[in-house]
């Protein structure tokens, strides 16, 4: 019968997950909060094009002031961009609070996970 010294093997493993992870993620698992601040502060987000305030009323006017993400996303044209911005909302407000989700092997699986189902959407 093998016996680990459950402190000692503890505090191994939870160096091991933290040197996979960034400094937010170690104080999301140390217990405390990280996220959105409370109370939610409205911001119009320019770069969507259901704003009213929005400079991509085109698919011209996308590809003349194409945003980082949509570069990324190899997006093209303005349904595309609106579709990625429906997911990426879905995303986040279904998002779990659990922070060990989002270090180490379960970090990986949610990663693969979710771009198995945005190529689903996208397609």
């Amino acid at each position: 019968m093998v016996t680990y010294n459950r402190p000692a093997y503890t505090r191994l493993s939870l160096e091991h997950l933290l040197d996979s992870c960034d400094e937010s993620m170690r104080v999301a698992t140390a217990g405390w909060v990280n996220g959105w601040s409370v109370p939610l502060v409205p911001i119009d987000h320019m770069d969507d094009p259901r704003s009213p305030r929005t400079a991509l009323h085109t698919d011209a006017d996308l590809a003349a002031n194409m945003p980082l993400s949509a570069q990324f996303r190899k997006t093209h044209t303005l349904e595309q961009w609106r579709a990625h911005l429906r997911l990426s909302a879905r995303a986040i407000q279904e998002a779990p609070a659990d922070p060990r989700l989002y270090v180490g092997v379960r970090k990986k699986i949610r990663r693969r996970w979710a771009r198995l189902r945005r190529q689903e959407v996208m397609s």
